[in-house]
C-alpha cells in the first residue's frame, strides 16, 4: 500500500538542470568543443561523475585547465540563471495532495544539504518534508539506491510503499533499484535522455491526481518480468 512520496530536488522541484547544462555549454563553446549529450546524460542526477566533464574537455584541446576556476565561474553563472526560477508547475498541488491524504512527504537528493535547504527555504516549500536525505548522508548518490533506502528509513515506510518523483535517467534508476514505484517528468534538458523501467511520464506534475494514481497501483497486481522488460509506463 502506498504512503509516501520522496522527491527528487535538482530539476523536479527547481529547473536547476537546464541552468547547469547551459553554463557547460557556454564554458565548451570558449574552447570550440561542443559537450557531448551521452556525456551529460552520464552527469547529470548524480554527484559523482563531474570530474568526467573537465576530463573530457582537457582531453579535447589538449593540455590541463585550472578546473578550480572554471568551475568557481560556471557557479556564478548557473546561480545568477537560476535566480529567475520559481518552483515548477504543480510541485506545491502534489505536495498538497499528498499531505490532504496523511501521506509521508520525504527528499533524496544528489546535491549538498545546504543546496536543497536554502532553496527549499526561499520557495516556501520546507516545511512539507519529513526527511531531507543528501549526498552528505550516503556514499554513493544515485544511480545507487542508498539515498532512496535512506528516505524511506527516515519516513518510517517500506520501499515498496513509496513513489519516487524524478526527471532524470540516473535519479529514477536509484528509484527503482531501491524497490519503489517511480513517476517520471522529464525536464527541458532530460526529456531527450532514455529513461528504463518507470511507471508513469508526465510533462509536467500539474498532470498528476496523487490519490486517484495511487490507488490504481494499489490495486494492481505486482509487474510481470515480461511487462518489466518492455519498460511499460502506466498513465492516467
Amino acid at each position: 500500500m502506498l504512503r509516501a512520496v520522496i522527491f527528487d530536488f535538482d530539476g523536479l522541484i527547481l529547473d536547476t538542470e537546464t541552468a547547469g547544462y547551459r553554463t557547460f555549454v557556454d564554458m565548451f563553446a570558449a574552447y570550440d568543443v561542443q559537450l557531448p549529450l551521452d556525456l551529460w546524460a552520464r552527469v547529470i542526477g548524480s554527484s559523482d561523475h563531474h570530474d568526467e566533464i573537465y576530463d573530457y574537455l582537457e582531453a579535447c584541446t589538449g593540455h590541463s585547465l585550472d578546473r578550480k576556476a572554471l568551475e568557481r565561474e560556471r557557479a556564478e553563472k548557473k546561480l545568477s540563471l537560476i535566480a529567475r526560477e520559481k518552483a515548477l508547475p504543480g510541485v506545491r498541488t502534489v505536495l498538497e495532495q499528498a499531505d490532504k491524504l496523511g501521506w509521508k512527504i520525504g527528499l533524496a537528493s544528489s546535491s549538498d544539504r545546504a543546496w536543497v535547504e536554502g532553496h527549499l527555504e526561499k520557495l516556501g516549500l520546507r516545511h512539507y518534508f519529513a526527511c531531507l536525505c543528501n549526498r552528505e548522508d550516503v556514499e554513493r548518490t544515485k544511480p545507487d539506491p542508498a539515498l532512496y533506502l535512506q528516505a524511506a528509513k527516515c519516513l518510517g515506510v517500506e520501499p515498496s510503499e513509496a513513489v519516487a518523483l524524478e526527471d532524470s535517467p540516473n535519479g529514477a534508476l536509484a528509484a527503482k533499484r531501491a524497490g519503489m514505484r517511480c513517476i517520471i517528468v522529464p525536464n527541458r534538458v532530460t526529456r531527450h535522455l532514455p529513461f528504463g523501467e518507470v511507471d508513469l511520464r508526465l510533462s509536467s506534475l500539474e498532470e498528476l491526481n496523487l490519490g486517484e494514481w495511487a490507488n490504481r497501483m494499489n490495486r494492481k497486481l505486482p509487474v510481470s518480468p515480461e511487462r518489466r522488460s518492455n519498460h511499460e509506463s502506466y498513465r492516467i
